[in-house]
């Protein structure tokens, strides 16, 4: 959940005003990128797309919904030990204990 905000910043060439964050291919972290790398800004920002879009938006992003899901599916049918439905709206922690 946090590679995919860094990575955007990283593979944009937008400034992030709202938070103060200039454009990464301005920085000097940009600069010893491309000089280690030998590459432009363009290159740099097609590689870092097919990362950011094809692996982590798709493929990594999907698999930590479905980890999330099963895990859910497993306290509810496996444990039993009421997590999903401490999560609907209106049931509060203090009455799922005191229907225990």
């Amino acid at each position: 959940m946090i590679v995919m905000p860094i990575t955007g910043y990283l593979g944009t060439y937008r400034d992030a005003e709202y938070l103060g964050i200039t454009k990464f291919g301005d920085t000097s972290l940009f600069a010893w990128v491309a000089a280690t790398v030998d590459t432009t800004w363009e290159e740099f920002e097609i590689r870092l797309d097919f990362v950011y879009r094809e692996f982590l938006g798709s493929k990594l992003l999907w698999m930590l919904i479905s980890i999330h899901v099963g895990a859910a599916l497993f306290h509810h049918f496996y444990r039993r030990d009421g997590v999903l439905t401490r999560m609907l709206p209106g049931r509060s922690a203090e009455a799922e204990q005191t229907a225990d």
